[in-house]
């Protein structure tokens, strides 16, 4: 029995989470992942605006839409690096978002998709 008592409430994991232990809310993951998308639509509506052939207008979309992509994947994966080398509220909030950010990778990535199979079929 004093055992039990001698640990304080803890559980077998360390002490329940408190109000200074939870982690803060991702609050814009559904924004950042539309985001990946809308960016991605963007792109390839700019390539299409752009003009030319076929072809070379999902060309544009392929490249425009890696381009979208590439700066999701960038932010998601420095986040951590990031915020260790360099404490600031911009850091933290991009490691907060991480998750957001990854999805709004893969939402872009998926609009980049589209366009290099557009461009693999008109060829």
């Amino acid at each position: 029995m004093q055992d039990e008592d001698a640990s304080g409430g803890e559980g077998p994991a360390g002490p329940a989470p408190g109000p200074e232990r939870t982690h803060p809310r991702r609050r814009h993951t559904v924004a950042l992942s539309s985001a990946g998308a809308v960016l991605g639509v963007i792109a390839c509506l700019l390539a299409w605006l752009h003009g030319g052939e076929t072809a070379e207008v999902w060309g544009n979309a392929a490249r425009y839409t890696a381009r979208v992509s590439a700066s999701f994947f960038v932010a998601a994966f420095a986040a951590g690096s990031l915020a260790r080398l360099w404490r600031a509220d911009v850091t933290a909030w991009l490691l907060r978002e991480r998750r957001g950010i990854g999805l709004g990778f893969c939402a872009a990535h998926a609009v980049h998709l589209v366009a290099v199979i557009g461009r693999s079929v008109t060829g």
